[in-house]
């Protein structure tokens, strides 16, 4: 940070240094805006952020945990106005966070030197809740149990979390929340607060309403569990893992890390089609290792040989070759039908957008590459042929400058729609991953970045079954306000 020149973040540093850092400062310019509640009322004291200023890559919910004098970031005053400046130019966003009310990022707006903007106001809801309790494994009250609740997304917006200590009867509750999907994870007694989380489970936060998320250990049900093995055949000590319905796709999954000996164990289960996905660190990389059936009562042993294939890259910007750190890479296999939907893994790029996916077994795959600032665009490989044990160099992935669509969704009568289910795709063409589960949100809004220019279509799915599309236009750095309606029931 320079006095009259933008800040700067550098993401993915990574230490010891194998050369000196080279930090360039630009040209900044400044942003203003307004927070208000729902009533239209100023919001005084929230924090608003420029999000490529963030101070780490998972912001706390609550503006009180954070610095006084947070670097690209200021208060709002009795108006609820702020302003903020040294930001860099080019596509950006801001978050806004108050007490008692949930974050929400602003649209995308395009910041030029010496050309100070003034946006839209930023309003805030009241967010939903996760409640539950926290039980023992046999059946007792777990008291005074931390648990974390962070919310899951790709987009570019950063991961926001809040957490509580359950009461001495195990029950917790934490408000305040975006509307989104979630993990939450509770870290065992309170006197040993352990790293590793204890259990996870996955939730679906909605606008207005609690979403009841119980840690039980239920024996009545089914019990999967085994030992993952490397490809040497020696265990694999402390390997996360998640398991999931196939129908669920990802709404639904638990958590479990293996013991010294790769030994593994999920509880309580119902039957159906439960996919295994396994990684070092689930954050930044996990892949599919294994599809079980269950069926009937008691416990399932299923030994897991992780695979030793691995598809390997780089991620740069197409228009001067540098890096993309940070970039989500997908990798996607050919379903029953031949197209490449059969979701296999993911990873994020390091600081030199090398990126690595594994493990892997031989197979067919196509991969995506998501640049999360949204600055370039979503952009995937042709077909890949990985044999059995292969290790694929592939050349490097280059995007090319992206625009965005801030959507917003209506009921005929003006009423804008939450929750609506959203697909993005180029015109005439198959569907491009713009986030995880995009849905609008309780302003029937949703911002969708990284899109190639060109013509596109978004279709939007009512929780009432209805089916609405429109078709749109999008321009290299600029945000094309697209407005979609909903026919009468």
């Amino acid at each position: 940070r320079a006095p009259g020149l933008a800040s700067q973040v550098l993401d993915g540093v990574r230490v010891p240094l194998d050369a000196p850092l080279r930090i360039e400062l630009g040209a900044p310019s400044s942003v203003r805006g307004r927070v208000l509640d729902g009533d239209g009322k100023p919001i005084e004291g929230a924090l608003v952020v420029c999000e490529a200023l963030a101070p780490s890559p998972a912001l706390p919910m609550r503006p009180e945990e954070l610095p006084a004098a947070l670097w690209g970031g200021a208060r709002s005053g009795a108006d609820g106005a702020f302003e903020l400046v040294d930001v860099p130019l080019g596509m950006r966003r801001v978050i806004a966070l108050a007490s008692g009310y949930a974050a929400r990022s602003s649209a995308s707006f395009e910041l030029r030197a010496g050309e100070p903007l003034r946006i839209g106001d930023i309003v805030l809801g009241r967010g939903g809740a996760i409640a539950g309790r926290v039980e023992r494994g046999d059946g007792a009250p777990w008291p005074n149990v931390r648990v974390l609740a962070s919310s899951m997304n790709f987009d570019g917006a950063p991961l926001l979390f809040d957490m509580c200590d359950a009461d001495a009867d195990g029950r917790y509750r934490i408000e305040h929340l975006p509307a989104g999907p979630y993990v939450a994870m509770h870290f065992g007694d309170a006197r040993r607060r352990a790293s590793a989380p204890e259990a996870l489970l996955p939730a679906r936060v909605r606008d207005g309403e609690t979403t009841v998320l119980d840690f039980v250990d239920p024996r009545a049900k089914l019990t999967l569990t085994g030992r993952v093995t490397q490809p040497d055949g020696k265990p694999a000590a402390n390997y996360s893992l998640t398991l999931g319905l196939a129908r669920d796709q990802g709404e639904t999954w638990k958590g479990a890390t293996t013991d010294a000996d790769g030994v593994y164990a999920f509880r309580g289960l119902d039957a159906g089609t439960w996919e295994l996905h396994g990684g070092r660190n689930m954050a930044l990389s996990m892949t599919r290792i294994a599809v079980v059936e269950l069926a009937g009562r008691g416990e399932v042993v299923r030994d897991v040989a992780l695979a030793s294939g691995a598809l390997r890259g780089r991620v740069v910007a197409a228009r001067d070759g540098k890096p993309i750190a940070k970039a989500i890479l997908l990798v996607m296999s050919e379903d029953s039908s031949g197209d490449a939907s059969d979701f296999r893994g993911k990873c994020a790029a390091d600081s030199d957008g090398r990126y690595e996916l594994a493990p892997l077994p031989g197979g067919r795959y196509r991969v995506w590459a998501i640049d999360e600032h949204g600055a370039c665009a979503t952009t995937r490989t042709d077909w890949l042929a990985l044999a059995e044990g292969q290790s694929l160099e592939l050349a490097d992935l280059a995007l090319e400058p992206a625009g965005s669509a801030e959507l917003v969704v209506r009921e005929r009568d003006g009423a804008t729609v939450e929750g609506a289910a959203l697909v993005f795709a180029p015109f005439g063409a198959g569907e491009v991953p713009i986030a995880l589960g995009p849905r609008t949100d309780a302003f029937g809004a949703f911002t969708a970045r990284g899109l190639a220019p060109g013509a596109w279509t978004v279709r939007a799915t009512h929780a009432d079954g209805r089916v609405a599309e429109i078709d749109f236009r999008v321009e290299p750095a600029r945000a094309t306000r697209v407005e979609l309606e909903f026919r009468a029931r």
